[in-house]
């Protein structure tokens, strides 16, 4: 691999070429792993290798694209999208998001360039490297808030990866709240953006029935975060313009079908620790199996009803099984 390909960037022109040159390679990535040419996502990115060619194309970036319209502050919207010309059998592509990054030791890299994967592949390929299956230029992107796929080969000076959204349904993704200590909105940020010192709003139903059992639900097993783990039959993170009731309204038909509720509003609690929230919990009584329930597959493995008896035990005997916190807010049920 050459290294520094095109670094520095002087000019316009430059910068375009090499923004070329990331589209083909990370094509080639993409055929010579998948054997075929996947749709891009929409964003495209270029390494800098010095500082002061960072603060260079900061300044080209910032002619090309609003500053005001990026997603994480890092992917600019361009006020003209990229084309880039089939070539060779390489599909057009149109780019409509620009990443510059700061130089980087670790990144001898021209850049890297983002493709989309339907679901429907994307989920058992996935599952299949996190369950330790070794794929040549493949892994998981271990990165908070990120849901992709790494492409990657010592011998092409790119880097490339694999989600299920474009960048515009990013962009379109809803922002968490986020408050302070007294649980006052003070301001709001995209997933993926949260950081620890940050508090934000989860809304959790405890669902039961007439016999006293409780319904829980298991992560989907590909998940980045718990997967697998066992907690509340339905819970959720509260987005812009929503409110805790609202948003555990909404999370109750998408994730185990219960629509038209009215659930009963609980305790508030207070979590800190590795991640750091208000959660306001509800609690509604059902009578119906398990397996009666409409569970929605990307976030919901299983359901199960629990005795609370066997609940107690599996939490004292297998509490790794089970969400952090759990157990807490099961002895105040």
């Amino acid at each position: 691999m050459k290294p520094y390909r095109f670094s520095p960037i002087q000019s316009k022109e430059e910068l375009l070429k090499a923004i070329e040159y990331v589209h083909f390679a990370c094509h080639k990535l993409s055929k010579q792993t998948f054997g075929e040419y996947l749709p891009v996502a929409g964003d495209i990115a270029i390494f800098c290798h010095y500082e002061d060619e960072f603060d260079r194309l900061v300044n080209m970036r910032n002619e090309l694209a609003d500053v005001s319209d990026s997603w994480n502050q890092k992917y600019y919207h361009l006020f003209k999208p990229i084309v880039v010309p089939a070539k060779d059998g390489v599909p057009a592509a149109t780019y409509t998001h620009l990443y510059i990054r700061r130089a980087d030791p670790n990144r001898a890299e021209v850049g890297d360039a983002d493709f989309v994967m339907s679901p429907a592949k994307y989920k058992p390929l996935k599952q299949s490297l996190l369950d330790g299956t070794k794929m040549q230029g493949l892994q998981v992107f271990d990165r908070p808030g990120l849901d992709l796929i790494q492409l990657y080969d010592p011998d092409v000076d790119v880097l490339s990866y694999v989600g299920t959204h474009t960048m515009e349904d990013s962009m379109n993704k809803p922002r968490i709240i986020i408050v302070n200590d007294q649980d006052e909105v003070i301001g709001h940020k995209e997933r993926g953006t949260i950081q620890q010192e940050d508090i934000y709003r989860v809304s959790g139903l405890w669902v039961t029935n007439s016999k006293g059992d409780i319904l829980l639900a298991q992560r989907q097993l590909g998940k980045r975060h718990d997967p697998g783990k066992w907690g509340p039959a339905v819970a959720g993170t509260v987005d812009e313009g929503e409110t805790y009731d609202s948003n555990i309204i909404k999370e109750a038909e998408e994730e185990v079908g219960l629509a038209d509720i009215k659930p009963v509003k609980s305790k508030k609690r207070r979590y800190s620790g590795e991640h750091n929230y208000f959660s306001q919990w509800y609690t509604l009584v059902v009578d119906k199996p398990a397996e009666a329930f409409t569970i929605q597959e990307e976030e919901v493995q299983q359901v199960k009803w629990f005795s609370r008896d066997e609940l107690a035990k599996e939490l004292r005997d297998n509490p790794d099984n089970y969400l952090k916190g759990l157990n807490w807010s099961f002895e105040e049920l």
